[in-house]
């Protein structure tokens, strides 16, 4: 179910843009996940992944960024989870998660020093918040899924999978209660003064 009512922390210094375009991936993820059965679980995960890599990982300034507030980050070393961010943004326990990651090979992690080393290199703020830090996990990347280690290829708009992208996310546009233009009134709720301050330009 898509709560509205509960937002990751690093939300806030987020632009509009991205953050509206968080809650359209939020609400199309919870609605994929309630109309498939549960012997389609996998594989509906397997898109839920797919569709925070394209969110996340644009090639530009705010990469990091998005990929800090979704939980989930694409390194050389492996594939890093946070999964008190991830849960917000899958709707779904940290056993689910844990148990997804495992069945689509993502079993082991390499080790605590090993991850320290990878996120403090990817988030230097890291360095001086061992709490958030500890947060973090990195898995191995499992042999036949090795290309989710380098940033997506766009596709030209002639494919069908980028026709298809845009479709979907004209339908997530059309179902949400906010328009594109009015993002704050909906969100004012949820404000949080010590997020809503802090510049990501400290924190990289």
């Amino acid at each position: 179910m898509f709560n509205t009512n509960t937002v990751p922390m690093f939300y806030w210094m987020m632009s509009d843009a991205d953050k509206y375009q968080y809650n359209c991936l939020r609400y199309s993820i919870a609605t994929t996940a309630s109309k498939n059965q549960r012997n389609k679980r996998i594989s509906t995960f397997n898109e839920a992944m797919d569709a925070i890599k394209m969110f996340a990982i644009r090639g530009d300034a705010n990469d990091k960024l998005r990929s800090l507030v979704c939980g989930i980050c694409w390194l050389n070393e492996g594939i890093a989870i946070n999964t008190h961010q991830l849960k917000t943004l899958l709707g779904k326990c940290k056993s689910s998660i844990n148990g997804s990651l495992q069945k689509i090979g993502f079993s082991s992690n390499i080790s605590r020093a090993e991850t320290t080393n990878a996120m403090t290199r990817f988030f230097p703020f890291l360095n001086e918040n061992s709490s958030e830090l500890r947060k973090w996990s990195v898995r191995n990347y499992p042999q036949q899924v090795l290309e989710l280690s380098s940033p997506p290829q766009v596709p030209h708009a002639e494919e069908p999978v980028q026709k298809e992208v845009a479709i979907a996310v004209q339908s997530v546009q059309n179902e949400l209660p906010m328009p594109p233009i009015e993002v704050e009134p909906l969100m004012d709720c949820f404000y949080e003064p010590e997020i809503n301050d802090w510049q990501f330009e400290d924190f990289v």
